[in-house]
């Protein structure tokens, strides 16, 4: 076989042109794999998919005023969040004076309304803290109650009261309202009739 190039002829084996034709054959197979093959992409399976949804709103925080007086540095009417703890109340006022009774009021006590407080003092009798709530003014509180409030109680007499608050100084405070069972005179019958008039 001869070809004619720029006016000069080039003689071609039989065996020049068999491979010439194998290598198109080949450059042809090769690039038409390229070009038929997809991109690849490669995609974490483990990556955290995109959060397309705005972020919730919070509400707004909820106050109430608390009237707090007695044994504080600060004593008067304070803002606090509600259903804050009566430790919270106290520290808005200023803290304890150095007089105050520390283990008189239930710090732990949910604030959730609008109340008033009195902090006792040391050397003070009267050792009730929680002066009015509006919907649970009736009940007493066994950890400070006086004799005469916890006489208001059905089935407590004046003895019996006497038990409760020995047994508070000897014990220290109340931890559940059903701790007042321990207190020798009131049993189970005793108990049902007050459960719901006491906390802690």
């Amino acid at each position: 076989m001869r070809i004619r190039i720029g006016g000069r002829v080039i003689y071609i084996s039989n065996k020049t042109k068999a491979i010439v034709i194998i290598a198109l054959i080949i450059f042809g197979i090769v690039a038409g794999y390229f070009i038929k093959k997809p991109s690849s992409i490669n995609i974490d399976s483990n990556a955290s998919p995109i959060n397309t949804q705005h972020p919730q709103s919070t509400p707004e925080t909820e106050y109430i005023s608390v009237h707090i007086i007695g044994a504080v540095n600060a004593p008067g009417l304070v803002s606090v969040p509600k259903n804050c703890l009566l430790a919270d109340v106290i520290t808005a006022a200023g803290g304890f004076t150095k007089d105050a009774d520390l283990e008189a009021p239930n710090l732990a006590y949910i604030i959730s309304q609008n109340v008033k407080i009195r902090i006792p003092e040391k050397n003070s009798s009267d050792k009730q803290w929680l002066i009015t709530e509006t919907t649970s003014s009736d009940l007493i509180n066994i950890n400070t109650a006086s004799i005469e409030q916890l006489t208001t109680l059905p089935g407590i007499g004046t003895s019996t009261a006497e038990k409760i608050i020995k047994y508070r100084s000897d014990n220290g405070n109340f931890k559940t309202i059903e701790d007042i069972k321990n207190v020798s005179g009131i049993k189970d019958g005793v108990f049902e009739k007050i459960k719901e008039k006491i906390f802690v």
